[in-house]
């Protein structure tokens, strides 16, 4: 993966995905600790990610889906949650 930011993010992919979802799809998470918080969150978005959207079944469009999903740095959004939103932790 080359080193690429966009608009602060590690990369588009990462980027889209706190666009599209305005808030975070949950309001707390159980942890011990703001890293198992953000472990935990991070599992958890990916989750809902695949509960919501379809996955193209074959083809071109499913490679470069799969291709596009992988790239996907969760826990980078999962902090940016807990961080800037101020998710509930407990």
């Amino acid at each position: 993966m080359s080193n690429e930011k966009y608009n602060g993010w590690t990369n588009r992919e990462t980027w889209l995905i706190p666009l599209w979802w305005n808030e975070c799809p949950i309001e707390e998470i159980e942890a011990e600790s703001k890293e198992d918080a953000i472990a935990a969150l991070a599992v958890r978005l990916e989750e809902i990610f695949h509960e919501t959207n379809e996955t193209p079944a074959t083809g071109l469009a499913a490679d470069l889906f799969a291709g596009a999903v992988a790239r996907i740095n969760w826990h980078e959004i999962a902090e940016h949650y807990i961080d800037d939103i101020e998710l509930t932790v407990r």
